[in-house]
């Protein structure tokens, strides 16, 4: 079964959502303003002035704001936080200020404040951090990275507002089965989906893992079932099933063509729908 396009595999982490088009230029105006105020390019009484409001209740506000980013970080990067802290508590502050500091929230979506963590941590990883964080000689490893690639991943998934229980077009369906629109291909740091799954149960491993320069793919979907995402490391009744209705085939076609036994493709397919992979119709 060859794939009639490219296959679905995203390796970065997606840009946070940013003001549609159709916003009004006075408002992204005032954002613009107000942003340079709370990243401290102007100043708070000149940044005031400029949006006419009084200097303390921006001020109060800057607090606000920056409180919010932190609890969006922490909301939607627990587990980039758990291993961070792991490798030293000081760094994690030391980044999540960083982040603060700069961080350009323009999205009515609260979490959406977050957006940009991961490209953050992905350029810092393998980097030395200044001694101002005191970090000392810890830096952020590719697991770091490829942990916050795969919860904001989660994220989008959380927030893609497509409708996973609305009827199928027929054309998209041929074979009475569909691909998960929401299912993401990560191609991640060997060894980061058994770390995912360890520091999920709140736990850490018992030995850290150690990089290995290879790559693993962790699939990020949202499952019909429970409308939660989700992460899984695929197996290959995921990756029979997946391909198999990509290309439109339904099991007596899917069994023809690759010399499986009938019940055997069947159980992949069964196996595809309860993992969220595909989606009868």
């Amino acid at each position: 079964m060859k794939p009639r396009r490219p296959l679905p595999v995203r390796r970065p982490a997606a840009p946070a959502p940013t003001p549609s088009d159709d916003t009004p230029a006075e408002l992204r105006n005032q954002f613009a303003a107000l942003h340079r105020t709370l990243l401290g390019d102007v100043h708070l009484k000149q940044g005031a002035a400029n949006l006419g409001v009084d200097p303390e209740r921006l001020d109060i506000y800057r607090g606000f704001v920056r409180g919010h980013i932190r609890n969006a970080v922490g909301a939607n990067f627990n587990l980039t936080e758990a291993w961070i802290r792991h490798g030293s508590p000081a760094a994690w502050r030391w980044i999540l200020e960083q982040f603060v500091a700069r961080a350009r929230p323009e999205h009515w979506t609260l979490d959406a404040a977050a957006g940009g963590f991961a490209e953050l941590i992905g350029g810092l990883v393998g980097q030395p951090l200044p001694p101002a964080s005191g970090a000392g000689d810890w830096r952020p490893d590719v697991f770091a990275g490829a942990l916050a690639t795969l919860e904001w991943s989660m994220y989008l998934a959380h927030v893609d507002p497509v409708d996973l229980t609305a009827p199928a077009d027929p054309a998209e369906a041929p074979a009475g089965h569909r691909l998960n629109p929401t299912l993401e291909i990560l191609e991640l740091a060997e060894g980061v989906g058994a770390l995912a799954a360890t520091l999920n149960r709140d736990a850490l491993p018992e030995h850290d893992p150690v990089a290995t320069g290879g790559t693993e793919h962790l699939w990020v979907l949202r499952r019909p079932q429970t409308e939660r995402a989700m992460f899984l490391r695929p197996h290959t009744d995921h990756w029979f099933a997946f391909k198999a209705v990509y290309e439109g085939l339904d099991a007596a076609a899917a069994a023809a063509a690759t010399g499986q036994p009938l019940a055997a493709v069947e159980a992949a397919y069964a196996e595809g729908v309860r993992a969220g992979v595909i989606l009868a119709v």
